[in-house]
């Protein structure tokens, strides 16, 4: 990167994270802008190797939701409306990396922590970019405190970005105007990707679920859909990869339907694992659920990864998957906590080869058209441009 370029302060609570390797992907894509992190915590770093971008860590985990402290927290936030701005040393830290760094714009990963980088940003003059993501325009918006300080605080944003259709209008419903949001999904690397199909195999199909192992993610509807397909499939196994709360509770599911040993659980992976796992799949799954917390799927990063590789896929219809999946073809959508339906659009991908191979070239081709990873970054970019450039 040209030592010339100008710098955007990157704020994410997690950096490293398994979950939000879409992260890391957009981190290591900028080529118009020279990137700098800010973040909480920091971890996989071997996995994800930044390439000289540097990153510096807050040095406190207070959050101004938990525990006695958040009514000190929200005291000193009164004045402004914004009960999650930090505040002290928090606050002083931040503005002395943003000029440390000469930072001309900040992208804040979340509402959450836009929020409270927004006091730094006001008193170091740089305009802030917040990018919404999920949980962060869903379900935290119960949360009252959350819903003041974000109504009170989205004027003062110089852009605001979202990864899917939902998302924008829960915005727009929140009083954005639609000109004021950005729909910049967070797309999927598709040359790291690549088309990747292997032959039929007289052995059985192979399904896999890529997830964090918790409720709103619905993988236990996928276990009954595949514990549906009995002898339709023989030698048919499951794979799912990813961990969580749920685990334990969905292995004893999997005994329950009696298909334990045709599901494999491989815990936690690395990208190049994950990517290994695809190249012997045959058709993908995810049953994404709207959950009564009123969570909805952002952007499926593992549907984009599992089309980017030529998988058909079966998905639920939820949130940002609608926007990612053609039905009939790219892959399948299905009613949210139909295991049948879920069961039958399986069954109907496994026994047909020639109709994976068309859905997973259609769908392989629509993310290279629509959701490369280069490409949102580019329009990230832009964004943020257009934000200093004012």
């Amino acid at each position: 990167m040209s030592g010339n370029m100008e710098t955007v302060c990157v704020v994410t609570r997690w950096l490293g994270a398994r979950s939000e390797v879409w992260a890391w992907r957009q981190l290591v894509s900028f080529t118009r802008l020279r990137p700098a992190v800010f973040a909480w915590t920091h971890e996989n770093g071997a996995d994800y190797p930044l390439e000289g971008i540097p990153v510096h860590l807050a040095g406190t985990l207070e959050d101004p939701q938990l525990d006695g402290g958040r009514w000190l927290w929200r005291l000193a936030n009164l004045g402004s409306g914004n009960f999650f701005g930090a505040v002290g040393v928090e606050k002083r830290r931040m503005v002395d990396v943003l000029r440390r760094e000469n930072a001309s714009a900040i992208l804040c990963h979340f509402g959450q922590n836009a929020l409270r980088v927004l006091p730094a940003a006001e008193a170091a003059g740089i305009p802030l970019v917040v990018h919404f993501h999920g949980l962060d325009i869903s379900s935290s918006l119960n949360n009252r405190w959350y819903r003041w300080s974000l109504k009170r605080s989205l004027p003062k944003f110089a852009a605001i970005v979202c990864v899917g259709s939902q998302q924008k209008e829960r915005l727009i419903g929140l009083g954005v105007a639609a000109d004021r949001i950005h729909l910049i999904p967070c797309g999927v690397p598709v040359s790291r990707f690549p088309l990747s199909r292997r032959p039929p195999d007289p052995a059985g199909i192979r399904f896999i679920c890529v997830s964090r192992l918790v409720e709103w993610k619905g993988v236990d509807f996928c276990i009954k859909a595949f514990a549906r397909l009995g002898e339709k499939l023989p030698g048919s196994r499951l794979v799912i990869v990813g961990d969580g709360a749920e685990r334990a509770k969905l292995e004893t599911l999997a005994a329950e339907l009696g298909v334990a040993k045709a599901v494999e659980f491989t815990g936690s992976q690395s990208e190049l694992q994950v990517r290994a796992h695809f190249e012997s799949a045959d058709i993908f799954l995810q049953h994404s659920l709207n959950h009564s917390s009123g969570w909805f799927e952002g952007f499926g990063v593992s549907v984009a990864e599992a089309s980017a590789m030529g998988l058909p896929v079966v998905v639920s219809a939820c949130g940002g998957m609608l926007d990612q999946v053609v039905d009939g073809a790219t892959g399948i959508i299905v009613p949210q906590r139909d295991d049948l339906a879920m069961s039958d659009a399986m069954l109907r991908l496994g026994v047909d080869p020639a109709l994976r191979a068309r859905m997973g070239d259609q769908g392989r081709e629509r993310m290279v058209r629509h959701f490369d990873t280069e490409l949102q970054v580019a329009k990230l970019e832009q964004v943020l441009m257009d934000a200093f450039e004012v």
